[in-house]
């Protein structure tokens, strides 16, 4: 009960800062936004630690669609991403690139289907646009809450 309080009070106060400072280009965006935070408000009681809380404050952020209001570094949470590794999105398809060079084609990350996976990343990830969201979000693919390395599924030509 003790951490309940805590998250509401904590999220109350990302709220108000949020309303006193964040450029609302009308009056309807505003309330828009104060529906969506008594939603999140509501959604606070099932949050079990504080890991939950990050990914759900983070999650209220970005449903502002603006790349500024992010969290940045974790707290609580350790990020793992393979060194040297990145993903990139040609014609619709991913791929596995390692210092510049195309190694395979990705079809999926820890048995989910590349496409899941990135849809997980669209939907934590902040931008006024689709194709910056979209960029922003293959570039995270292979950001991890965990320490694990990921299992992937490739297609090697």
């Amino acid at each position: 009960m003790k951490n309940q309080t805590l998250y509401q009070k904590s999220f109350s106060l990302v709220f108000k800062a949020i309303k006193e400072t964040f450029p609302f280009s009308s009056e309807e965006e505003f309330l828009k936004f104060v529906k969506r935070y008594k939603k999140y408000y509501d959604g606070l009681s099932k949050i079990k630690n504080d890991s939950e809380f990050f990914i759900y404050l983070k999650k209220f952020l970005v449903s502002l669609r603006n790349s500024h209001t992010r969290l940045g570094k974790c707290p609580i949470q350790n990020f793992f991403r393979p060194n040297g590794y990145d993903v990139l999105l040609i014609d619709n398809k991913f791929y596995l690139r390692k210092q510049n060079k195309i190694i395979a084609e990705i079809l999926a990350i820890n048995n989910k289907k590349i496409r899941e996976v990135l849809q997980e990343k669209i939907s934590a990830t902040a931008g006024s646009t689709k194709q910056y969201i979209e960029r922003q979000a293959v570039k995270n693919i292979f950001i991890s809450r965990d320490d694990n390395p990921f299992d992937l599924k490739l297609k090697i030509d």
